[in-house]
């Protein structure tokens, strides 16, 4: 499992914020139709009849606070764009810094130390991961290819910096204003999401085993949209993130 602390409501609103909950429905929809058909398999990983049941309950309260949801959440709507476009940003550039100390990483076991410690593993750790990242770009810089534009990374951490520290501020702020309830959709999304993106992991190791026959569209977040967030960056949940909110 990817989680890396205990979740309260404060942290599913944040995953829930960012995804779409109609892309959630859909995903729930998928997951709940997989687990049944193979609900033994999952069973013998821990996911058994009564969390399927649980995952059911929780799905049809997702599917009331949709139905109940006030339409006009235009300021919102626009922020959480912003704040996403910003987060993936961020995570690219983790990943280009990550990718370029890498390789001097597996002939140094102190800067293999350090590179681990800096990386990010939740969207809030961006801002700390990405400094700690700039400092070691800088520090060995002269050991890396020319053709590699570390100065360039160099030059953008700042203004990722201040942008996500913007945003995430500006989102917060906006979210009460349009609407007060809309924190009951953003924990049953986050909720969702996760119990998802660990059916999905599960999902994946069952194929491995053999247990499931491996059908490509299954066991991945189909319906959410694709970015660099987390899967495959490696780091924090395992999915391809959001598009806005409906």
């Amino acid at each position: 499992m990817k989680t890396h602390t205990a979740f309260d409501s404060a942290m599913y609103r944040i995953y829930g914020s960012r995804h779409g909950s109609d892309g959630i429905h859909l995903q729930g929809q998928d997951t709940a139709a997989l687990w049944q058909e193979y609900l033994p398999v999952f069973t013998e990983f821990g996911l058994d009849d009564a969390q399927r049941l649980a995952f059911l309950d929780l799905l049809a309260r997702h599917t009331t606070a949709r139905a109940a949801r006030p339409k006009k959440l235009t300021e919102r709507t626009l922020l959480v764009a912003e704040r996403n476009a910003i987060i993936d940003d961020a995570w690219t550039w983790n990943k280009k810094a990550i990718g370029t100390l890498s390789a001097l990483a597996r002939e140094d076991a102190a800067l293999s130390t350090a590179l681990n410690n800096a990386r990010a593993r939740e969207d809030v750790d961006l801002v700390p991961s990405n400094d700690a990242l700039a400092e070691l770009l800088a520090t060995h810089r002269d050991r890396i290819s020319a053709a590699v534009p570390v100065q360039k990374r160099l030059d953008e951490v700042a203004g990722l910096r201040d942008r996500l520290l913007t945003i995430f501020g500006e989102v917060e702020s906006a979210k009460g204003r349009p609407v007060a309830d809309t924190e009951e959709i953003d924990e049953l999304d986050g909720r969702l999401y996760i119990i998802m993106r660990d059916f999905n992991e599960i999902g994946r190791a069952a194929v491995r085993a053999g247990l499931i026959p491996d059908r490509a569209p299954h066991f991945r977040f189909n319906h959410l949209g694709a970015t660099h967030f987390r899967q495959k960056a490696g780091a924090g949940p395992t999915a391809e993130d959001p598009a806005p909110k409906a």
